[in-house]
C-alpha cells in the first residue's frame, strides 16, 4: 500500500488514469491522475505506467507514438522536467489503441498443441532452446495465447531477443527505456510484426507541446496550501468507480480508506507516501506501530508549530464529499472483461 500527496491510494491513481487515458471523455483528468503521481515522487513508477499501457495497447495499432515517447523520456532523463511527460500523455490521449495483447494476457487463453511435421523455415534456426523453437512456430500459425506463453517461460531472454530479432530482422527490445518489461515488450512486439500489414498505423499531427500557462494550471493543483486545511479541496476527481477490473490493494488487504483519513493519518503517509516522509523525517517523531500512531515531538529540538502551520492538512476535518473522492465503492469485476466496459460506454 502506498499514498499520493493528496491522500489517494496510488495504485489506484494508477487505474483511475489508464480508464481516464482510454475512455477518451476528459484529459483533464488525465493530467490530474499523472500530475499527482508524479508530484507524490513516484517518478519511475509514472514512467512504468506509460510504458506498459503503451506496449499492452498502443504498439500495435499506433506504434509511431513510440518515436514521440522515446524522444520526450531522453528529453525528461536530461532535465527532469515533469512538461515532457504531460505531452506524452496528451499525444496518447489523441491516439488510437486496441486489446489485442491485453486480452491475450489477461484472458484464461488455452495453450493449443501444435503437433504435426515442422516448417522448413526451421530448419535454418539451429541450437535453439525446444521453448524458442514452438514460439517460432507458434507465430508462423498465429497461435497468440502460445507466443506469449512461451515468452515467459523463456529459458534465455537474451537468446529468445536475439532470436526475435533474426527471424522479423528488426530490433525488438528497445534499450532506452529500461523501466518497462522485457517480456511484455517482445510480447507487444511479436504481434505488431505479425498484424503490421493489417492495421491503421495512425498518429494524429497537430500542436502538440503543452502551453505554460496550461503547466502551471495543472501544478497548482497539486501543491499545498497556504493554510494547509484547504489542501483536500484540491482533489478534483473521484476514484474510478469501474477499477475493480483490477487488483486493488485496498481490496485484496480490505483496508478501509476512511480510517486513514479519519484516525492517524500521519502514520500512514510516514510509512507508505515518499512526499510526506521526506517532509516529516525533518522532525523529531515519536512512531507507535501497535497503535498506528505518529506524533511530532514538541520540545526544544523541533519546531512543533512549524509542521502544524505549512503541513497539516487535516484530512480528518474535512467534509464528507471531499473524504469520498479517495473512499469510492469499488466492486470486483473480472479483468478479462474489461474490454467490455468500454464497448458499452
Amino acid at each position: 500500500m502506498r499514498l499520493t500527496k493528496l491522500l489517494y491510494f496510488k495504485d489506484e491513481c494508477e487505474y483511475s488514469f489508464l480508464i481516464a487515458l482510454l475512455e477518451k471523455k476528459n484529459i483533464d483528468e488525465c493530467y490530474f491522475w499523472i500530475t499527482e503521481l508524479y508530484i507524490s515522487g513516484f517518478c519511475t513508477d509514472v514512467w512504468e505506467l506509460i510504458l506498459n499501457i503503451y506496449y499492452t495497447h498502443y504498439n500495435i495499432k499506433t506504434s509511431k507514438l513510440l518515436q514521440f515517447i522515446v524522444k520526450y523520456y531522453e528529453k525528461w532523463n536530461a532535465e527532469k522536467n515533469f512538461i515532457y511527460i504531460l505531452n506524452i500523455v496528451k499525444k496518447m490521449f489523441y491516439s488510437d489503441y486496441c486489446f489485442t495483447v491485453f486480452n491475450v494476457i489477461h484472458k484464461n487463453n488455452k495453450v493449443l498443441s501444435m503437433r504435426g511435421r515442422k516448417p522448413n523455415f526451421l530448419l535454418k534456426y539451429k541450437n535453439i532452446s525446444k521453448t524458442d523453437e514452438r514460439m517460432l512456430l507458434s507465430i508462423y500459425k498465429q497461435f497468440n495465447a502460445n507466443i506469449h506463453h512461451y515468452i515467459i517461460n523463456s529459458e534465455s531472454l537474451v537468446n529468445t531477443r536475439q532470436l526475435l530479432n533474426s527471424h522479423f530482422k528488426t530490433g525488438m527490445y528497445n534499450e532506452t527505456l529500461t523501466c518497462v518489461d522485457e517480456k511484455l515488450q517482445l510480447f507487444s512486439n511479436c504481434l505488431r510484426m505479425m498484424y503490421m500489414e493489417y492495421k491503421i498505423n495512425k498518429c494524429i499531427e497537430y500542436n502538440i507541446k503543452i502551453s505554460s500557462e496550461t503547466y502551471n494550471e495543472i501544478l497548482k493543483h497539486h501543491s499545498i496550501e497556504k493554510i494547509p486545511r484547504h489542501t483536500l479541496e484540491n482533489r478534483l476527481y473521484p476514484i474510478n468507480e469501474h477499477i475493480g477490473y483490477f487488483n486493488v490493494c485496498r481490496i485484496e488487504q480490505q483496508i478501509d480508506p476512511l480510517s486513514i483519513l479519519n484516525e492517524c493519518w500521519l502514520y500512514y503517509v510516514y510509512r507508505y507516501s515518499p512526499y510526506w516522509r521526506r517532509i516529516l523525517k525533518k522532525y523529531k517523531l515519536r512512531l507507535d506501530k501497535k497503535k498506528k500512531r505518529l506524533d511530532i515531538v514538541d520540545d526544544d529540538t523541533t519546531n512543533f508549530d512549524d509542521f502544524y502551520d505549512k503541513f497539516n492538512i487535516e484530512p480528518d476535518e474535512q467534509p464528507m464529499y471531499i473524504k469520498e473522492k479517495s473512499c469510492t465503492i469499488i466492486k470486483k469485476k473480472q479483468k478479462c472483461d474489461f474490454e467490455k466496459y468500454f464497448i458499452t460506454n
